[in-house]
């Protein structure tokens, strides 16, 4: 094969695979595009869970007597969300 070829191929290929992806991955768009409680849901899975995740993992690497453990420190804002959520699934 001469490199024309080749680079036609490998294009193709790359449609193919965005194509392919993109099946799987325009429920989630479409999702956080309409559902404002799917949106509220993803913010606290991203915000509260992994972030927290996140931090508790930084805590065992630099576990140092001395310096203090990272913690949340805008917890009006988490609480917020929270109740945010409660007077939401209260509503359905």
């Amino acid at each position: 094969m001469d490199a024309e070829q080749t680079a036609q191929s490998n294009f193709i290929v790359t449609i193919t695979l965005l194509i392919y992806y993109s099946l799987y991955a325009s429920p989630f768009y479409i999702s956080c595009c309409v559902s404002e409680r799917f949106r509220k849901q993803l913010v606290y899975v991203l915000v509260n869970i992994w972030l927290n995740r996140w931090r508790q993992w930084i805590n065992r690497l630099n576990n140092s007597q001395i310096g203090p453990n990272i913690e949340m420190r805008d917890n009006e804002h988490l609480n917020r969300i929270r109740k945010d959520l409660v007077e939401f699934d209260s509503i359905r």
